[in-house]
């Protein structure tokens, strides 16, 4: 019988994340924890990593794509927290700047989580969280299809190609493409045609309805199909079924950090640092060297500025996708 607990570290290949991972070291030394360290992220390497898979509970250090690949491996109730080191962070619990606090937190109670949605292809074991897309290999390419819900015809249609999405993932491609946002825990999925000819609006249905696609065939390219953005596989076949999957991933819940400073807190910040989170209240996320052109104070003052700001939970620090040594701070 396992005495201690043990935990799933999945370590994505950001700086950031190898960052807020040593940062949080000091809490993972307790005689109590056990780590199991991962870095290959990669869903044919991780399915068959039982030892990590058995895990107590996981903290995934990186971007929503390294947490969704990590969801799609995991079939168990076990908790997943994600440690927002990516650009968007939509689906983490913890900002990368506040991981050790954060993890600190979680440990010190009893874990709690929430379950979500997944839907699953037959004949495909890889669990659904955010959106499947069905599209062609290339984009611009008008592809056909018709949908088929519970048995009966929705539509047949010509676009560039067809999202089915969770409530979990509406908020992301689906609403991009122009699908409607759906709430937690609302007991629907979204269809959304992608730019059709046809003008097919989004339809929502019920999560429990089976989806026929069928007839599925473009003129000049090969289908494929798209699982949370991750996985990518070759469409062999002109039909699928999509169902909501028995297997639901348990998300893990944290105190969501505090947004909105009051007038007598920021009355304790320094001169540089109210100047500074107004700048970025104004103009958007700003790395340290825009804030030191826009202010024409010296980095050494940015730099404590926006340390204060950081631990009084004022912004967070993302990495600048166009370079990686660099943080953008945005308002929390």
């Amino acid at each position: 019988m396992r005495t201690k607990i043990q935990i799933g570290i999945a370590l994505s290949r950001r700086e950031s994340a190898k960052s807020a991972f040593k940062e949080s070291q000091k809490i993972f030394k307790n005689p109590r924890f056990e780590l199991v360290v991962e870095k290959n992220l990669e869903l044919n390497h991780l399915q068959h990593r039982k030892e990590f898979l058995k895990s107590d509970v996981f903290f995934v250090f990186g971007g929503d794509g390294s947490f969704l690949k990590v969801c799609q491996a995991i079939s168990s109730k076990t908790p997943v927290y994600g440690i927002g080191c990516g650009e968007r962070n939509y689906l983490s619990q913890i900002p990368c700047h506040q991981a050790a606090k954060g993890i600190q937190e979680i440990l010190g109670q009893p874990l709690q989580s929430e379950s979500k949605t997944r839907l699953e292809i037959e004949g495909i074991p890889i669990p659904i969280l955010n959106e499947l897309v069905i599209c062609p290999e290339h984009s611009a390419t008008v592809m056909h299809y018709e949908i088929f819900v519970n048995q009966k015809r929705l539509w047949h249609d010509y676009s560039d190609g067809v999202l089915i999405s969770t409530p979990t993932g509406s908020s992301a491609y689906n609403a991009a493409a122009g699908g409607p946002y759906l709430l937690d825990h609302t007991k629907a999925v979204v269809i959304t045609s992608l730019h059709s000819i046809e003008k097919r609006r989004p339809v929502v249905v019920s999560e429990d309805a089976v989806i026929h696609i069928k007839k599925i065939h473009c003129l000049d390219q090969h289908i494929q199909l798209v699982l949370d953005g991750q996985q990518r596989t070759p469409l062999t076949t002109s039909e699928i079924i999509l169902t909501k999957s028995n297997s639901p991933v348990f998300l893990g819940t944290a105190k969501p950090p505090h947004t909105s400073p009051d007038s007598q807190t920021m009355d304790q910040w320094s001169p540089s640092s109210r100047f500074v989170f107004a700048l970025i209240r104004q103009h958007g996320a700003m790395t340290q060297g825009e804030l030191q052109k826009a202010t024409g104070l010296n980095l050494r003052t940015i730099r404590r500025a926006v340390k204060q700001l950081l631990n009084a939970q004022a912004v967070t620090k993302r990495p600048f996708g166009r370079d990686q040594r660099q943080d953008l701070y945005h308002l929390l």
